[in-house]
């Protein structure tokens, strides 16, 4: 959506602000899939033996991922009406 905004109208003191939105979504989520994403490694290192503390910081990571997520889609869907974008 960043990009596609910053093709179709460019950078100016209109769009930075949902430039910087989107930017922000988009970090957001790759901070919470590298978490699960280590998490995961974490628990295949321990062939099969993951501990009762590592599975429960994957679930509060998951929680954590899903309660932000209703976030980032309504961000993303102002972006798109704000600049009528399918």
């Amino acid at each position: 959506m960043e990009l596609t905004i910053f093709e179709l109208f460019g950078e100016t003191e209109v769009t930075i602000p949902a430039l910087d939105e989107m930017k922000s979504a988009a970090e957001d989520a790759e901070s919470s899939y590298s978490q699960l994403s280590n998490i995961q490694l974490q628990i295949a290192k321990s062939q099969h033996d993951a501990s009762r503390d590592m599975l429960q910081l994957l679930e509060r990571a998951i929680a954590r991922t899903q309660a932000r997520i209703p976030a980032l889609e309504r961000s993303i869907e102002e972006v798109k009406m704000e600049y009528n974008l399918p």
